[in-house]
């Protein structure tokens, strides 16, 4: 210890030189460091007020409820979608019509084959023939694309129509 005392003391000068040196540098860093944290500090406290006077808590629990409120609403629209699209699956919607002659002295293509089936391919074929004196009505029932009764060409035209329609529909999906 006393070599140690005997060393400083021999050196004081420079000793006290670095020490003042040592003091001066704590003192900027604290002054630079109190600035930043002023200037962090009000920052902060803009961002706490909106210009509304609001505070950003506040908002960010607005937006929370609003957040959740809308995760209801999408989720309600889901539900129904779903519903929807499981109706759509048994909807008539793809349809084939052909007009023609049933008859060679009726002229201006008044019968019709009328094919409508759905996403399975179950559906009808309504044919109508109309003659001078009288119009027949005839319906034949289509399930999984098939007829139970022989079509007539026209109404096999009919389902080829429709069954485009589907496979067009069923490979843009």
């Amino acid at each position: 210890m006393d070599s140690i005392l005997k060393a400083l003391g021999s050196n004081q000068p420079v000793v006290t030189l670095v020490l003042a040196s040592l003091v001066l540098i704590l003192a900027a860093t604290m002054v630079v460091m109190g600035l930043r944290f002023r200037s962090m500090s009000q920052r902060w406290n803009d961002l706490m007020k909106t210009e509304g006077g609001a505070n950003l808590e506040r908002l960010l629990y607005d937006h929370l409820r609003e957040r959740v409120r809308q995760d209801e609403e999408l989720t309600e629209i889901r539900k129904r979608l779903d519903t929807q699209e499981s109706k759509m699956s048994t909807a008539k919607r793809y349809a084939g019509l052909v007009r023609f002659d049933a008859f060679p002295e009726v002229g201006g293509k008044l019968s019709f084959a009328l094919a409508l089936y759905d996403e399975k391919g179950d559906g009808i074929v309504i044919s109508s023939l109309i003659g001078r004196a009288d119009c027949r009505v005839f319906c034949k029932e289509i399930q999984r694309g098939k007829a139970e009764r022989e079509l007539t060409r026209e109404e096999m035209e009919a389902v080829e129509q429709a069954a485009g329609l589907r496979n067009r529909a069923l490979t843009t999906a």
